[in-house]
Protein backbone atom coordinates (compact mmCIF):
# COMPACT_ATOMS: atom_id res chain seq x y z
CA UNK A 1 0.00 0.00 0.00
CA UNK A 2 1.45 3.40 -1.07
CA UNK A 3 2.60 4.86 2.31
CA UNK A 4 0.51 8.50 2.31
CA UNK A 5 -2.50 5.99 2.45
CA UNK A 6 -2.82 5.92 6.40
CA UNK A 7 -5.49 6.32 9.16
CA UNK A 8 -4.45 10.17 9.25
CA UNK A 9 -5.09 10.21 5.29
CA UNK A 10 -8.75 8.23 6.29
CA UNK A 11 -9.71 10.71 8.75
CA UNK A 12 -9.09 13.72 6.73
CA UNK A 13 -10.51 12.53 3.69
CA UNK A 14 -13.99 11.58 5.43
CA UNK A 15 -13.54 15.35 7.20
CA UNK A 16 -12.87 17.01 3.27
CA UNK A 17 -15.73 15.04 2.32
CA UNK A 18 -18.16 15.68 5.58
CA UNK A 19 -17.30 18.59 7.21
CA UNK A 20 -20.27 18.77 9.28
CA UNK A 21 -22.04 16.04 10.88
CA UNK A 22 -24.73 15.71 13.05
CA UNK A 23 -26.21 12.70 15.34
CA UNK A 24 -28.76 10.78 13.11
CA UNK A 25 -31.43 10.01 15.83
CA UNK A 26 -33.98 12.29 17.90
CA UNK A 27 -34.42 12.46 21.36
CA UNK A 28 -34.71 15.64 23.90
CA UNK A 29 -34.48 13.85 27.16
CA UNK A 30 -31.51 10.90 28.25
CA UNK A 31 -34.56 8.76 27.54
CA UNK A 32 -35.94 9.39 24.51
CA UNK A 33 -32.29 9.17 23.23
CA UNK A 34 -31.93 5.89 24.54
CA UNK A 35 -34.75 4.42 23.13
CA UNK A 36 -34.35 5.74 19.76
CA UNK A 37 -31.06 3.79 19.53
CA UNK A 38 -32.82 0.87 20.93
CA UNK A 39 -35.33 0.90 17.78
CA UNK A 40 -32.64 1.89 15.28
CA UNK A 41 -31.53 -1.84 15.23
CA UNK A 42 -31.92 -3.26 11.97
CA UNK A 43 -33.85 0.18 10.93
CA UNK A 44 -33.35 3.16 9.13
CA UNK A 45 -32.72 6.08 10.88
CA UNK A 46 -35.58 7.98 8.75
CA UNK A 47 -37.95 5.09 9.27
CA UNK A 48 -37.06 5.87 13.64
CA UNK A 49 -37.61 9.75 13.92
CA UNK A 50 -40.96 9.07 12.05
CA UNK A 51 -42.18 6.42 14.78
CA UNK A 52 -40.60 8.59 17.36
CA UNK A 53 -42.11 11.98 16.78
CA UNK A 54 -45.29 10.67 17.45
CA UNK A 55 -44.47 8.65 20.39
CA UNK A 56 -41.83 11.50 22.05
CA UNK A 57 -44.99 13.74 22.53
CA UNK A 58 -46.20 11.21 25.58
CA UNK A 59 -43.20 9.46 26.66
CA UNK A 60 -40.37 11.79 28.45
CA UNK A 61 -38.98 9.85 30.74
CA UNK A 62 -39.26 5.71 31.91
CA UNK A 63 -42.07 6.51 34.30
CA UNK A 64 -44.18 7.50 30.92
CA UNK A 65 -43.03 4.39 29.26
CA UNK A 66 -44.05 2.22 32.45
CA UNK A 67 -47.30 3.77 32.33
CA UNK A 68 -48.03 3.06 29.18
CA UNK A 69 -46.97 -0.23 28.55
CA UNK A 70 -45.96 -2.81 26.33
CA UNK A 71 -49.19 -2.51 24.06
CA UNK A 72 -49.55 1.08 24.24
CA UNK A 73 -45.81 1.60 23.09
CA UNK A 74 -45.83 -0.88 20.30
CA UNK A 75 -48.82 1.13 18.48
CA UNK A 76 -46.21 3.97 18.25
CA UNK A 77 -43.66 1.76 16.75
CA UNK A 78 -45.70 -0.59 15.01
CA UNK A 79 -43.83 0.66 11.54
CA UNK A 80 -40.35 -0.15 13.05
CA UNK A 81 -38.74 -3.55 12.70
CA UNK A 82 -39.22 -5.88 15.27
CA UNK A 83 -41.74 -3.77 16.99
CA UNK A 84 -42.99 -6.24 19.10
CA UNK A 85 -39.59 -7.18 20.59
CA UNK A 86 -38.48 -3.65 20.42
CA UNK A 87 -41.49 -1.92 22.60
CA UNK A 88 -40.94 -4.97 25.11
CA UNK A 89 -37.27 -3.92 25.84
CA UNK A 90 -38.22 -0.35 26.11
CA UNK A 91 -40.64 -1.37 28.33
CA UNK A 92 -38.48 -3.75 31.12
CA UNK A 93 -35.83 -0.88 30.00
CA UNK A 94 -38.18 1.72 31.48
CA UNK A 95 -38.92 -0.36 34.08
CA UNK A 96 -35.68 -1.25 35.44
CA UNK A 97 -34.22 2.21 35.11
CA UNK A 98 -37.28 3.31 37.77
CA UNK A 99 -36.59 0.57 39.94
CA UNK A 100 -32.95 0.27 40.27
CA UNK A 101 -31.28 3.94 38.78
CA UNK A 102 -34.49 6.62 40.35
CA UNK A 103 -35.54 6.82 36.63
CA UNK A 104 -32.21 7.89 35.37
CA UNK A 105 -30.20 7.17 32.48
CA UNK A 106 -26.84 5.38 33.33
CA UNK A 107 -24.06 7.23 32.10
CA UNK A 108 -21.35 4.21 31.67
CA UNK A 109 -21.55 1.74 29.25
CA UNK A 110 -21.09 -1.07 32.43
CA UNK A 111 -24.21 0.16 33.62
CA UNK A 112 -26.06 0.98 30.46
CA UNK A 113 -25.68 -2.68 29.02
CA UNK A 114 -27.31 -4.25 32.25
CA UNK A 115 -30.58 -2.79 30.46
CA UNK A 116 -33.02 -4.71 28.45
CA UNK A 117 -32.24 -4.08 24.44
CA UNK A 118 -28.89 -2.32 25.40
CA UNK A 119 -25.78 -3.60 23.68
CA UNK A 120 -22.42 -2.37 23.46
CA UNK A 121 -23.34 -0.92 20.34
CA UNK A 122 -25.87 0.82 22.23
CA UNK A 123 -24.24 1.83 24.96
CA UNK A 124 -20.97 3.31 23.17
CA UNK A 125 -24.07 5.58 20.20
CA UNK A 126 -25.42 6.53 23.70
CA UNK A 127 -22.45 7.95 25.27
CA UNK A 128 -20.14 9.13 22.71
CA UNK A 129 -22.88 11.31 21.84
CA UNK A 130 -24.13 12.27 25.21
CA UNK A 131 -20.38 13.02 25.72
CA UNK A 132 -20.89 11.12 29.23
CA UNK A 133 -17.80 8.83 28.00
CA UNK A 134 -15.57 8.12 25.34
CA UNK A 135 -16.34 5.46 22.72
CA UNK A 136 -16.06 4.46 19.00
CA UNK A 137 -19.30 2.40 18.40
CA UNK A 138 -19.30 -0.28 15.40
CA UNK A 139 -22.18 -0.71 13.61
CA UNK A 140 -22.76 -2.67 10.30
CA UNK A 141 -21.65 0.57 7.92
CA UNK A 142 -18.14 1.08 10.59
CA UNK A 143 -17.66 -2.84 9.94
CA UNK A 144 -18.08 -2.82 6.97
CA UNK A 145 -15.73 -0.10 5.74
CA UNK A 146 -12.84 -0.61 8.48
CA UNK A 147 -12.54 -3.94 7.27
CA UNK A 148 -12.21 -2.64 3.59
CA UNK A 149 -9.60 -0.10 4.17
CA UNK A 150 -7.44 -2.89 5.89
CA UNK A 151 -7.93 -1.20 10.10
CA UNK A 152 -9.21 -4.33 11.13
CA UNK A 153 -9.44 -7.58 10.09
CA UNK A 154 -11.99 -8.76 13.21
CA UNK A 155 -15.63 -9.15 12.61
CA UNK A 156 -16.32 -9.28 16.69
CA UNK A 157 -17.82 -5.08 16.60
CA UNK A 158 -16.24 -4.96 20.24
CA UNK A 159 -12.35 -5.76 18.65
CA UNK A 160 -13.04 -3.77 15.59
CA UNK A 161 -13.55 -0.60 17.95
CA UNK A 162 -10.45 -1.92 20.08
CA UNK A 163 -8.68 -1.95 16.65
CA UNK A 164 -10.18 1.70 15.82
CA UNK A 165 -9.18 3.48 19.68
CA UNK A 166 -5.88 2.62 18.85
CA UNK A 167 -5.63 4.15 15.45
CA UNK A 168 -7.19 7.19 15.78
CA UNK A 169 -7.03 9.83 18.62
CA UNK A 170 -9.56 9.89 21.17
CA UNK A 171 -10.85 13.52 19.77
CA UNK A 172 -11.86 11.79 16.36
CA UNK A 173 -13.90 9.23 17.87
CA UNK A 174 -17.44 10.47 17.61
CA UNK A 175 -17.29 12.80 14.87
CA UNK A 176 -15.43 10.08 12.53
CA UNK A 177 -17.53 7.30 13.57
CA UNK A 178 -20.91 9.36 12.29
CA UNK A 179 -18.44 10.25 9.44
CA UNK A 180 -17.76 6.30 8.45
CA UNK A 181 -21.85 5.59 8.33
CA UNK A 182 -22.63 8.47 6.33
CA UNK A 183 -19.40 7.06 3.85
CA UNK A 184 -20.82 3.37 4.17
CA UNK A 185 -24.25 4.53 3.73
CA UNK A 186 -23.43 6.66 0.39
CA UNK A 187 -20.21 5.00 -0.71
CA UNK A 188 -18.93 2.03 0.22
CA UNK A 189 -22.19 -0.56 0.73
CA UNK A 190 -22.28 -3.83 1.01
CA UNK A 191 -22.76 -4.29 -2.98
CA UNK A 192 -19.81 -2.20 -3.38
CA UNK A 193 -16.81 -3.65 -1.00
CA UNK A 194 -13.28 -2.82 -3.17
CA UNK A 195 -11.01 -6.29 -3.77
CA UNK A 196 -8.05 -4.30 -1.31
CA UNK A 197 -7.28 -1.57 1.27
CA UNK A 198 -5.65 -0.05 -1.80
CA UNK A 199 -9.00 0.07 -4.06
CA UNK A 200 -10.57 1.55 -0.92
CA UNK A 201 -8.04 4.53 -0.79
CA UNK A 202 -7.67 5.29 -4.48
CA UNK A 203 -12.01 5.50 -4.74
CA UNK A 204 -11.71 7.76 -1.25
CA UNK A 205 -8.88 9.91 -2.76
CA UNK A 206 -10.62 10.34 -5.98
CA UNK A 207 -13.71 11.33 -4.06
CA UNK A 208 -11.88 13.57 -2.03
CA UNK A 209 -10.37 15.17 -5.09
CA UNK A 210 -14.02 15.85 -7.14
CA UNK A 211 -15.35 17.47 -4.04
CA UNK A 212 -12.62 20.09 -4.18
CA UNK A 213 -12.87 20.70 -7.99
CA UNK A 214 -16.21 21.42 -7.83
Amino acid sequence: MIKKYTPKFFSRALRTLYPTVDRFLEGETDFQFLCSIVLSAQMTDIGVNKATKSLFRFIKNPEDAVKMGKEGLYEYIKSVNYGPTKAKHIFEMAKLLCEKFEGNVPKTRKELITLPGVGNKTSGVYTVQKGYEPAFPVDTHVARVTRAFGFTSHSDPSKIEEDLQKLFPESEWLPLHLRIIVYGRNVLTARKIPHSPCEAFEELQKRVLESTHT
